[in-house]
């Protein structure tokens, strides 16, 4: 999880893709942090997103380097109600 943590730090600004019914979303995101070996991501539950993801859990993240490197990871979103997180 490190080399993907590393990975999203040095492009600054990454995608996550999430379904809203039959339509794909995709969104810019920058912050995150990896902690006990899993990223974890700021979403408001307020959001859409978040609505969409309690819905279909399953998320995928884009990332581009300048250089032509790139990275998709799929995931599943798990909700942390854990407050050190936010911290």
């Amino acid at each position: 999880m490190s080399k993907v943590r590393d990975f999203l730090a040095e492009t600054n600004v990454f995608f996550m893709a999430t379904v809203d019914g039959n339509h794909p979303k995709l969104r810019p995101l920058g912050a995150f942090i990896e902690e006990d070996g899993k990223l974890i991501f700021g979403v408001g539950d307020f959001k859409e997103v978040y609505r969409q993801m309690q819905a279909n859990p399953l998320v995928e993240i884009v990332a581009c380097k300048p250089d032509g490197h790139w990275l998709r990871y799929t995931g599943k979103a798990v909700f942390e109600t854990d407050y050190k997180y936010a911290e």
